[in-house]
């Protein structure tokens, strides 16, 4: 599983593995890989001369099984968390 880091900050010797080399690895190994985007964005947001944030399709594109972001912080409204991904991971009791 990727966290985003969106209420922390990691500083010094630090590294991020990428979306798609986690995918690889965790196809080798035969495990879901779940990818966390905090808040999440719908667009990409450099259109608006914004910095690049994944989107929820990006994470999918870059191999994540599931994708977790946060509904009440991306579309407002009452606190809710969004699951995205395969179905078969999705339905899974």
């Amino acid at each position: 599983m990727k966290v985003h880091t969106s209420n922390y900050e990691i500083r010094g010797f630090t590294n991020s593995v990428s979306e798609s080399d986690l995918s690889e690895l965790s196809k080798e190994k035969g495990i879901p890989f779940v990818s966390d985007l905090g808040s999440g964005s719908l667009v990409d947001l450099r259109q608006f001369n914004l910095p690049y944030e994944p989107t929820v399709k990006d994470t999918i594109d870059m191999g994540a099984d599931l994708v977790t972001f946060s509904g009440d912080k991306l579309l407002g409204g009452p606190q809710a968390g969004i699951i995205v991904g395969k179905r078969e991971l999705i339905e899974r009791d």
